[in-house]
């Protein structure tokens, strides 16, 4: 009782509304209207519906890795939402709608009024109102649908889908509509005038009848429906299977179905997965050949379109039957192609259904990352594209708008212009508003000569690229004195003259067509529309192709022939009637028909097709060509001059010449797209006069892209790369050259070059793709590996994972963002304090260390074929960029000369000398007063002058516009652009300030030729990728997609994965013994988390298990795993909470509390503002208190306790390191980053990482953030002592280091000095060390490091094993640098240091190091670099 009060409630209220919007827009036809099936079918827990993740949801619910939408709503209008598990790349929350939620269904509705889509077919399944949730689910979204739709004045009908309902269940949908009915006042039209009639009565739809996919139901039950619609009063739409007319394929072979169709008042087939842009011309015609049938047996047709098709994550990604949308071209060709084959109405599947990835309503560019695997709207449209091209599709339909494409007049571009339908004849006009214009005849399809020609179509343009189709301007059911049997529409033309536009067409009066010929004429005061037949011209012979030409003084004269015969006369004012007779054009040569008349330097050309045939075997191919003549007047007599075009493919030519802002045109058809005489196609060509008024031969362009490709010299890969690169830059128009400089860089179509978007990145990995990759530990954690051969081969597997997925997404045709070979990695920036939240991608804070793993990184990611890149890399941030975050925008670093040549500039100089880095990223910030991608010192003197640097840069995105916005070094983008360009910066990334170029050019700030540098550096990249040359000379273009996730590379990833294991502290409590555990308790924020594995510019595996989700798979059988959730990152908890967590791991062997920072705390420019944390910064590197507090209460209680700390910088934690038994820095692990804890804690690997960075242990041991000075930072500065200090790292076993061996003196010059060492396993297990050099320079008077890194070789021992370990230290390496920036070396005592840590200061018991003393003599060396 309390539901059915609470229906009746609803009712009530839907009734008010009604009432308030009576006299609303009545729908009395679905002709006319573009409608779209609604289905309204999602729901989200907390709905109020009760059904929880309904329609979203997998077999596993709604979370990572189990869905069933494919597409992901853009959510900003919503008024209501629920998170999901799903996360953006950025780390924040993903949110859904429920339909469930009246704001829902009125924001739908909302958008159907605001872009012009009629209306919507409400879905109800049969099998889901059988049962209460469902049909209170139904119930609900119907009646907020019913007040929307009279609302916002939108047609609304209710849909039945078959689909699982049951023998017997027919009785139930009747039943239900007949409830509807009387709650909404289906049948009174005035109280509901938004339901949708059709034929007089409220239209039903039945949607799922014919099928023969083993449906329960039948064409009997089928039948039952329909004859009881009827009877309640209804007409009906039924929906069948494609091939319902052949009663085949996915159709039941029962002819009974065309009876139940003929009882019906609509048809609508469904299309949904039948075919792709490509394999729909096929459909097409089937759509044709079904609006005759429904035609012949009065039945109407609603033609189904739909915008791609995706369900991957439904039916799984092997499964998945992928057709792209292709920015909305295959919904228009779609759209326009029902309209052109009859369509009166039209069916749009789906408007919401994201499940199978047909919705047109707003969908999300940016798609949740993950192992589900979303389906991003199109990067170059916006999520409205869809709604936006139903609705102008509507206003087609209904003829209140022509359908606009483009074409492009091109010599490389292919003929013909008009593409879309068969057009042939065309006169060609330019008019009083500044439009060519070109009136054409139709052939129509399938061909069977000229008598089917029946109709005229208009097209326009104001630019010769695009091109409006006015659509049908007369046919000839619209001449009454024409012929009853119609046809005969042939070449028209058309004039204007005081306001009016006459429309002259061919066209006989009688049966017998040959001897009727007359030459009517429609007029209209509009040039493309409204045009009503007058008559006919009385007196003109029965010929055709009529020709007006109205002379300068206003005269006009008409012309006409066929067979020979050409005539022409004088028009009367009324441009209806002749003014005297009609006389023969003398001295024509072959003239055969299609008379057109120009005027040129005050002479008059006559035109016309001869009758050449190609079986006159003269040696010309083809048939007729196009000749003129040339008079003094427009009634001759005419001088013939010969030929001025050859014949086309057709076996007809007609055309027609104008002069459309001071270029002349040749228009003319061929047979090009068909392949058959009477199927033509209309072109234009540019035409020439000569000197002395003669016209040139034109020049028929039809070639299409790739025919013409193979003729210019820069795809030749026989030539050299530069030469290549000079032809293709010299083709390009200042727009193209200055859109090439942008990261999503546009197709140049007429050069059949394709659109290319630069940005991508593979930090770790191949980043931010919708593909499952591999990842790897983030950047900082690759460091603690100090493994530079284990990075080459890491890099190269990154590199084949990015071929990979570039092959496939060339073959989908995807050249959207994070597809390109175009890699905007490594960071090589100085990890100079921790509190940067970017510090986690760099290889940490040793200018030698970062030099060595990011030169390794560039080889294996750029290859080694002497020929192509595999992926280009690219050095970044250039220069002297480390936070903060807040103001990166307009901060300006301003450090000494000492510390820019010492610090900060050796790793880019490594890159881009020793490793030939193909890109170089300038930083956002300024240097020194100038922004850094307009930077004297920095791009120019040293990066392109004394490094000689030839390969690209990029700015940082939206670094462009930070130099006149934040920097404000110049007033605008022109300006800002034109010295980026000076100095060096190539590309623009971002916000496209370097459009403002043309503008720079244009006002003479900057020349073409200097824009010329860098787009030839931009494309010299791509043809080092082998962009430009055939695949079967470019061996990565093979690198098939199976490469993903291979075993190789997972092999790989868990090797670095436990490599960067640093074990901080052990108290004999590793590796915990399996054999001895009974409990463990496992607890902390980053336990289940795998955000904290994954770290930021990351990638998604298809695998990944968390610390948790591994220690349990190990301890499997073993020992009880009991897992506490416990505490948060940051909020604090009460006295009482600590008491029940520490309560919850009594009696526990051991607790394993896996906590630390994550990557959605600290990283790039976020919007976090929390203790400790600042838009990605931090304020404290203190280990967030409340982990510190359950780890004393853990201690407190006796508890043993392992530390796991995730984190992507150093943390101050000088409680535990004194107080808690055992910890492990885990970093930001990557996916075996989990399983790599385990290994280390269970002892299945010994721990061997090594510390990139210094810990240090508070606050205070930090100079001011903002300051570059690198006095008092890193273990190169720092005085003081560090908690952990850089290289440190434990293992289970132990090392002694001895016998350390070099010369005692050398000579500055000499250029290698050999050390040895021996390094001795004394433990008990077998472990890999890390052997690190140091060099120090205690006697001199200069500014120098404490100690420097200069060199290390990871090495491998058994128990018991000793090695000998050879060093060799170059001139480079025992130099110093002064204050000027120069590298010399300096006579006097260095200090050689070797061991597995740096030999600093530190407050943890140090690791030993052995050394020996050098004594440099000799002059100052000075060093070039």
């Amino acid at each position: 009782m309390v539901k059915r009060f609470n229906w009746l409630v609803f009712c009530l209220l839907f009734s008010v509304g009604m009432m308030a919007k009576s006299g609303g827009r009545q729908y009395n036809s679905y002709k006319g209207l573009v409608m779209a099936g609604y289905q309204g079918w999602f729901n989200a827990p907390g709905d109020g519906s009760g059904r929880g993740w309904h329609h979203y949801n997998g077999s596993n619910g709604f979370r990572p890795g189990s869905c069933s939408v494919d597409f992901w709503p853009e959510v900003s209008e919503y008024k209501k939402l629920y998170k999901t598990e799903f996360t953006f790349a950025d780390g924040k929350p993903a949110s859904v709608f429920s339909s469930y939620d009246e704001s829902t269904v009125d924001l739908h509705f909302k958008w159907m009024k605001q872009y012009g889509l009629d209306g919507v077919f409400m879905q109800r399944f049969v099998a889901e109102i059988r049962n209460e949730s469902g049909l209170k689910h139904f119930n609900k979204v119907l009646n907020s649908a019913m007040k929307s739709a009279n609302k916002y004045e939108r047609a609304i009908c209710v849909m039945y889908d078959l689909s699982g309902m049951q023998l017997g269940e027919e009785k139930l949908l009747l039943k239900d509509i007949d409830e509807i009915a009387k709650r909404y006042s289906l049948k009174d039209h005035a109280k509901n005038p938004s339901y949708l009639y059709h034929n007089g009565k409220p239209l039903v739809t039945v949607w799922g009848v014919g099928f023969n996919d083993n449906r329960s139901y039948g064409l009997n039950e089928a039948e039952y429906i329909i004859d009881g619609l009827k009877s309640q009063g209804f007409s009906v739409m039924l929906g069948v299977p494609t091939q319902w007319r052949k009663l085949e394929g996915d159709t039941e072979s029962d002819p009974r179905l065309h009876e139940l169709i003929r009882k019906c008042d609509i048809l609508m087939p469904w299309f949904v997965g039948r075919y792709n842009e490509t394999t729909y011309p096929k459909y097409q015609k089937l759509v044709e050949e079904d609006i005759q049938w429904a035609k012949k047996n009065l039945v109407d047709y609603a033609p189904l379109v739909y915008p791609g098709f995706s369900w991957g994550n439904m039916k799984g990604k092997e499964h998945n039957s992928f057709i792209p949308r292709n920015k909305g071209s295959f919904l228009w060709k779609q759209l326009m192609g029902a309209i052109r084959a009859g369509a009166e109405m039209i069916y749009v599947a789906m408007f919401d259904e994201i499940d199978e990835g047909t919705a047109i309503f707003k969908c999300a560019k940016k798609v949740p990352v993950g192992e589900s695997l979303f389906v991003p709207l199109e990067e170059e449209v916006e999520s409205d594209h869809y709604l936006k091209l139903v609705g102008e599709a509507g206003k087609v339909l209904r003829k209140e708008k022509a359908v606009a494409f483009d074409a492009s007049l091109n010599p490389v571009a292919p003929n013909p212009f008009i593409r879309h339908m068969y057009t042939a004849d065309p006169s060609a006009h330019v008019w009083a508003d500044g439009r060519l214009y070109v009136y054409a005849s139709h052939d129509i399809a399938p061909p069977r000569g000229c008598d089917l020609m029946d109709r005229y179509h208009v097209f326009s343009t104001d630019d010769m690229v695009h091109w409006t189709d006015h659509g049908e301007i007369l046919n000839s059911s619209q001449v009454p004195w024409g012929r009853k049997e119609g046809g005969f529409m042939w070449a028209p033309d058309c004039a204007y003259k005081n306001g009016t536009y006459y429309f002259y067409f061919p066209h006989p009066s009688e049966t017998n067509w040959d001897n009727s010929w007359k030459i009517g004429v429609a007029t209209s005061c509009r040039p493309a529309e409204g045009f009503e037949v007058k008559g006919y011209i009385e007196g003109m012979d029965p010929l055709i192709d009529p020709c007006v030409f109205v002379d300068d003084n206003g005269q006009a004269y008409i012309y006409n022939g066929g067979g020979g015969i050409c005539k022409g006369g004088k028009l009367k004012d009324n441009m209806m009637e002749l003014d005297g007779l009609m006389q023969p054009m003398e001295g024509l040569e072959d003239f055969h028909e299609a008379t057109w008349v120009h005027k040129y330097n005050g002479k008059y050309y006559l035109s016309y097709s001869d009758n050449h045939d190609e079986n006159w075997n003269d040696g010309v191919k083809g048939d007729n060509r196009m000749r003129y003549a040339v008079s003094d007047s427009p009634l001759g007599p005419w001088e013939s001059k010969g030929i001025y075009m050859e014949p086309t493919d057709s076996y007809t030519n007609h055309g027609s010449i104008v002069e459309f802002k001071g270029q002349w045109y040749a228009f003319y058809h061929n047979s090009a797209l068909s392949n058959h005489d009477w199927l033509r196609s209309i072109c234009v060509d540019k035409l020439y006069h000569n000197p002395d008024g003669t016209i040139k031969l034109v020049k028929q362009t039809k070639s299409t892209p790739i025919t013409v490709q193979k003729k210019y010299p820069f795809r030749n890969p026989q030539l050299s790369i530069e030469q290549r690169v000079d032809d293709l830059v010299s083709r390009l128009t200042l727009e193209e050259k200055v859109r090439q400089m942008l990261n999503n860089a546009p197709a140049i179509k007429r050069l059949g070059i394709p659109a290319y978007n630069w940005w991508n990145e593979c930090l770790h990995g191949v980043g931010r793709t919708k593909y499952h990759v591999t990842v790897f530990p983030q950047a900082i954690g690759m460091a603690a590996s100090w493994n530079d051969v284990l990075m080459k081969k890491v890099a190269s597997s990154i590199a084949d994972e990015g071929r990979a997925i570039y092959n496939d997404a060339q073959k989908r045709g995807d050249y959207s963002q994070y597809h390109a070979l175009t890699y905007w990695t490594p960071n090589i920036n100085i990890f100079r304090d921790p509190r940067w939240g970017r510090g986690q991608e760099t290889y940490g804070e040793d200018p030698y260390l970062t030099s060595k793993i990011g030169k390794a990184f560039v080889l294996g990611l750029q290859g080694d074929d002497p020929r192509y890149l595999k992926a280009s890399a690219c050095a970044k941030h250039y220069a002297v960029h480390s936070g903060p975050e807040k103001n990166r925008h307009s901060f300006n670093s301003d450090v000494s000369t000492y510390d820019l040549w010492d610090t900060y500039l050796p790793a880019f100089r490594t890159l881009v000398v020793d490793a030939n880095v193909s890109g170089v990223m300038c930083a956002y910030n300024a240097f020194k007063g100038q922004p850094c991608c307009g930077n004297d010192l920095l791009m120019q003197s040293i990066l392109r002058d004394k490094w000689n640097f030839k390969g690209y840069v990029t700015s940082d995105c939206g670094a462009i516009d930070d130099i006149f916005n934040h920097h404000k070094a110049h007033p605008d983008a022109a300006t800002a652009a034109a010295d980026a360009v000076f100095h060096g910066t190539d590309l623009d990334c971002g916000q496209s300030a370097y459009l403002a170029l043309v503008k720079a050019v244009k006002n003479g700030i900057i020349t073409e030729k200097q824009l010329d540098v860098s787009v030839k550096r931009l494309f010299t990249i791509r043809f080092r990728l082998g962009l430009f040359d055939p695949a079967e000379q470019v061996d990565y273009a093979h690198i098939p997609i199976s490469v993903l996730e291979c075993k190789k590379h997972q092999d790989l990833a868990k090797q670095l994965a436990r490599e960067s294991m640093v074990l901080l502290k052990n108290d004999r409590l590793l590796p915990l013994q399996k054999n001895k555990l009974k409990k463990v308790v496992v607890m902390g924020p980053n336990a289940d988390c795998k955000d904290a594995l994954l770290g930021n510019y990351n990638g998604h595996p298809s695998r990944m298990l968390t610390p948790l989700q591994a220690i349990r798979k190990r301890l499997k059988g073993v020992a009880e795993v009991v897992y506490v959730s416990g505490i948060d990152y940051i909020n604090t908890v009460s006295e009482d909470e600590l008491k029940r967590y520490v309560n919850q791991a009594k009696g526990a062997d051991a607790v394993i509390f896996i906590g630390g920072i994550s990557p959605r705390l600290e990283g790039e420019e976020m919007s976090v503002n929390k203790d400790g944390f600042d838009g990605g910064d931090r304020t404290s590197i203190a280990l967030p208190a409340v982990q510190t507090q359950l780890m004393k209460a853990l201690v407190a209680g006796r508890i043993p306790t392992v530390f796991v700390m995730m984190t992507g910088s150093a943390l101050a934690i000088p409680w535990e390191a004194k107080h808690v038994p055992a910890i492990l820095n885990a970093w930001y692990g990557g996916q075996y980053g989990g399983e790599a804890i385990a290994d280390v804690l269970f002892g299945d690997y010994n721990p061997s990482g090594k510390l990139p960075v210094t810990f240090y242990a508070k606050d205070s041991d930090l100079p001011d953030f903002e300051s570059y000075d690198m006095q008092g930072r890193t273990y190169r500065y720092f005085k003081g002592k560090a908690l952990y200090p850089f290289g440190y790292g434990l293992s289970y076993t132990d090392f002694r280091y001895s016998s350390l061996k070099m010369p005692t003196a050398c000579n500055t010059t000499d250029k290698e000095i050999p050390v040895t060492v021996t390094v001795k396993n004394t433990g008990k297990m077998d472990g890999e060390e890390v052997v690190q050099l140091y060099v120090s320079h205690p006697d001199k008077k200069i500014l120098v490091p404490v100690t420097a890194l200069k060199g290390f070789k990871r090495i491998y021992l058994k128990a018991g094993e000793a090695k000998q370990i050879t060093f060799s230290l170059s001139s480079e390496d025992l130099s110093c640098v002064d204050e000027n920036g120069i590298r010399k070396v300096l006579p006097g005592t260095v200090k050689i240091q070797v061991g597995g840590c740096s030999p600093v200061a530190t407050l943890t018991a140090p690791l030993k190091t052995v050394e020996t003393t050098l004594k440099l003599t000799g002059d100052t060396y000075t060093i070039d670099k």
